[in-house]
C-alpha cells in the first residue's frame, strides 16, 4: 500500500494533476523495485479503504490524488523502512498502525515548538534577502554535515532563490504541522505534497528513530519511547 501512495504523491507533485495508474505502476517498478504482478491494484484498494488517496474522473478515466492522511502515514512508514529496513514489515497491521499513530503524536508535539521558534527567523529572512541567504546556508550545512542528507547547492543560491526557499520552507513546515494534527488543508498546490512528505520523513528520522546497530532493538526502543511519550502527552493535554 505505502509504495502505491508514495508514487501517487511523487507523481501528483511532479505532474501537477491527478495520476493514472499506469504511471503509478512504472513508479512502483522504478522507485520501489516492485514488478507488475497486480500489486498496484492491491495497493490502490488498500489506499482507498484507508483514506490515503482519492479518485478523480478525468476524461472518462479514473485518476488518483493523495490525501493528507496518506502523506503523513506514508512519510512515517518510509522513515521507519529506511532506518529499520525489513524489520518494520514484520509488524502486524494493528501494531504498525499503533506505531504510526504514536510517532505522529510525538512529532506534533515536537513540531509545534519548532515552528513557533522558527517564525522570527522566517519573518526576518523574508524582509532581509541577505539574511535569507545566511539562513539557507545554515540549513544546508545542518542537512549535509549533521543529518547526512542533500541540501541546496551553494552555486545555485542567490538572494531571490534564498527568499523563495525560505517562503517554501515556512509553508511546508506549517502545512506539515496541520496535516500531522489532522487539521484540513485547503488549496495546497500539488507541487508541495512531496515536499511535505519529505519534511515529515526527515523529521521522523532525525528526531524520533533511535540509532542502534540492531534494527529489532531500535524498533523495541522506539515502541517503548514513542508510545509512552505520546500517551503521557495526551493525558497531560486532557487535564
Amino acid at each position: 500500500m505505502f509504495p502505491f501512495v508514495d508514487c501517487v504523491i511523487r507523481l501528483y507533485s511532479e505532474l501537477g494533476k491527478p495520476v493514472p495508474i499506469s504511471d503509478v505502476e512504472d513508479c512502483m517498478r522504478d522507485i520501489h523495485a516492485l514488478r507488475s504482478t497486480g500489486g498496484q491494484y492491491e495497493g490502490r484498494d488498500a489506499a482507498l479503504i484507508n483514506g490515503y488517496v482519492k479518485t478523480e474522473p478525468v476524461g472518462g478515466r479514473t485518476r488518483y490524488v493523495p490525501k493528507a492522511e496518506g502523506v503523513v502515514n506514508t512519510a512515517i512508514y518510509l522513515a521507519l523502512k529506511e532506518k529499520l529496513n525489513d524489520t518494520i514489515d514484520s509488524l502486524s497491521p494493528d501494531l504498525l498502525a499503533h506505531l504510526l499513530e504514536c510517532l505522529r503524536i510525538s512529532l506534533v508535539t515536537i513540531m509545534i515548538s519548532k515552528v513557533i521558534q522558527s517564525i522570527p527567523d522566517y519573518i526576518r529572512a523574508i524582509k532581509d534577502p541577505e539574511y535569507a541567504v545566511h539562513l539557507v546556508n545554515v540549513q544546508k550545512f545542518v542537512e549535509e554535515f549533521l543529518l547526512g542528507i542533500g541540501g541546496v547547492q551553494s552555486e545555485e543560491l542567490n538572494q531571490d532563490k534564498a527568499s523563495e526557499l525560505i517562503r517554501d520552507s515556512a509553508l511546508v513546515s506549517y502545512v506539515a504541522l496541520k496535516m500531522l494534527a489532522g487539521v484540513e488543508v485547503k488549496g495546497l498546490k500539488p507541487k508541495y505534497y512531496d515536499d511535505v512528505k519529505e519534511f515529515i520523513k526527515t523529521n521522523i528520522e532525525t528526531t524520533l528513530i533511535p540509532t542502534l546497530p540492531n534494527p529489532r532493538l531500535a524498533l523495541v526502543q522506539l515502541l517503548i519511547i514513542a508510545c509512552r511519550n505520546s500517551a503521557t502527552r495526551i493525558m497531560a493535554m486532557a487535564h
